[in-house]
């Protein structure tokens, strides 16, 4: 292998590794830009994301934690395009069973917070 067929092989090289950084920044940045300016657009039709925190049982003010639990969760993924994006959007099914054991011979008021 001569020494200008080797350098034109390393300049080829680099000249498409600086095409492909200009084009995947170009692609970045349009990403980045259009994600900002959609994000507004899919809160409006289908609504801001949702955060839910763990339930709470709380006596007098101090946490409980229950005895047995049974919870079941169905999630169900929904792809939603919009423009040139797709859009993650879940719906959840949620059922929730928690027992507490009240050892005491006095009524107890216990507070839940979901």
């Amino acid at each position: 292998m001569s020494i200008k067929r080797l350098v034109a092989i390393v300049i080829i090289f680099i000249i498409t590794c600086i095409g492909w950084g200009i084009l995947g920044s170009a692609t970045w940045l349009r990403t980045d830009y259009f994600s900002g300016i959609m994000e507004d657009k899919i809160e409006g039709l289908y609504g801001k994301p949702i955060k839910q925190l763990a339930p709470a049982l709380l006596l007098d003010g101090t946490a409980v934690i229950p005895e047995k639990n049974n919870i079941k969760v169905i999630l169900k993924k929904d792809y939603r395009k919009k423009g040139l994006f797709w859009q993650s959007l879940f719906e959840c099914n949620f059922n929730g069973q928690w027992e507490v054991i009240n050892d005491s011979s006095e009524t107890k008021t216990y507070d839940f917070h979901f």
